[in-house]
């Protein structure tokens, strides 16, 4: 796309010129402005396939798996999130701790890994592996979901 050079200041109107603007600047708007040309792939059963990002499903939230609590070096908890809503096929998933701990908080969250099970159409399975010891550990796990909702 061709840059339009800006008019002197005192330039008479140019009809022509600003006839291509206007053109110019439809284009881009139905080129990008209700971004129905953006799509993501997604797994629908066995084949890949696209589909626009206005008909994607969103489901996000938290979930704590510790309160308060003392945990050791090589302690497992499992956590499940329920996404609120059924997709047509399991979504993509990404869980993330979060900590509010006493102490060092950036500590305790790099001690902690995070391992997704188990997914379905309406929730995901985890479990929080803690790889070194911390005391009054809060840890949440953070979760966003992407799929394609029933009927798309």
């Amino acid at each position: 796309m061709a840059i339009i050079p800006t008019p002197a200041p005192g330039t008479i109107i140019d009809v022509e010129k600003l006839s291509e603007i206007i053109t110019v600047l439809n284009k881009f708007a139905t080129d990008y402005g209700s971004q129905k040309n953006s799509t993501i792939s997604t797994t629908k059963q066995s084949a890949d396939t696209k589909i626009a990002t206005p008909n994607l499903s969103f489901s996000a939230g938290k979930v704590m798996v510790t309160s308060d609590n003392n945990v050791k070096t090589k302690d497992v908890i499992p956590f499940s999130f329920e996404f609120g809503r059924t997709f047509a096929y399991p979504p993509t998933v990404t869980a993330t701790p979060q900590s509010s701990a006493t102490g060092l908080k950036s500590a305790v969250t790099s001690n902690v890994s995070v391992i997704i099970n188990n997914v379905t159409t309406t929730k995901v399975e985890g479990s929080v592996y803690f790889n070194s010891e911390a005391k009054q550990t809060n840890i949440y796990i953070h979760v966003i979901a992407i799929g394609s909702p029933i009927g798309v």
